[in-house]
């Protein structure tokens, strides 16, 4: 199960709750071409629970939909995301995908990522990383 909550604009939360379903997917993705849209920087938060080493990923096709939908939209990502924090309560997991969180988000992302073994650090890094990124600027006639 996916919750989203966008009350700490513009950084985001997304907890999958057990191994992501179809509609996990479709929900995840739609919040991310939300946040896109509204044309402002964001980070987000992804926090995993109810899983261990080996579990949690989505089904093949709901893979394959974020595998389209990161690269069709990494120019757009890489222009306004200033952070992807994963953050994972399992320590095996942590252990597993902590060295290899930074290249794997930026991969699949395409903006620059870490994994973190609670929400607190996860917070402090992308409050960090948002004070350090450069203001967007509008495009000529657009107002922000």
């Amino acid at each position: 199960m996916l919750t989203v909550d966008e009350q700490k604009h513009p950084i985001y939360y997304l907890l999958f709750d057990g191994t992501p379903t179809a509609q996990d997917t479709e929900a995840h993705l739609a919040s991310w071409e939300r946040w896109l849209s509204e044309g402002e920087s964001f980070g987000v938060i992804q926090r995993q629970v109810g899983v261990e080493a080996g579990e949690g990923k989505p089904p093949k096709e709901g893979h394959k939909l974020e595998v389209d939908f990161f690269r069709r939209n990494r120019p757009r990502i890489a222009g306004l995301c200033f952070g992807v924090a994963v953050v994972l309560d399992s320590e095996a997991m942590l252990d597993k995908w902590q060295p290899l969180a930074a290249k794997a988000i930026e991969n699949m992302v395409g903006c620059t990522g870490r994994a973190f073994g609670t929400v607190a650090e996860a917070v402090q890094w992308l409050e960090e990383r948002q004070i350090a990124a450069p203001p967007i600027e509008a495009a000529p006639g657009e107002h922000r």
